[in-house]
């Protein structure tokens, strides 16, 4: 498959005052240079489905970036917690490729804007009541 030099992608983006946004679909260009600029910084990545993907910052954490979204698994189960800006595409063997409209469900179910960590819990924000990006 060839390298597609735009791809549709699911952002979810956070200011760095902590402010969460929506997610939304947006035209990327399907470059490292590009996702490194949108995560700040090298690029981590894991996988949501076995062909849906989370695009993260490596450094995020040592960064000191901003709680952004916490990653559930489909039972329910909490996984982990990602910092800073996260893109959210698909893969077709070691290329990356557009996300489809019809992901935003799963994206949705898996990935739930974190409103706080306390004592070890996560405590979750409702996803509708964030701001829209006018970015």
């Amino acid at each position: 498959m060839e390298n597609d030099k735009y791809i549709l992608a699911y952002l979810l983006r956070v200011g760095e005052n902590g402010q969460q946004y929506q997610g939304y679909f947006a035209e990327v260009e399907n470059s490292l240079k590009a996702e490194q600029k949108f995560v700040d910084g090298l690029i981590a990545v894991i996988h949501l489905t076995d062909e849906i993907d989370i695009i993260y910052g490596d450094e995020s954490l040592i960064q000191g970036k901003p709680l952004n979204r916490a990653l559930y698994d489909l039972q329910g189960n909490f996984i982990t917690a990602f910092l800073g800006n996260i893109m959210v595409v698909r893969h077709e063997g070691d290329c990356f490729t557009s996300i489809r409209y019809e992901d935003k469900e799963i994206i949705e179910k898996c990935l739930k804007p974190i409103e706080r960590i306390f004592a070890g819990q996560v405590f979750l924000a409702n996803e509708a009541s964030l701001p829209k990006w006018k970015g």
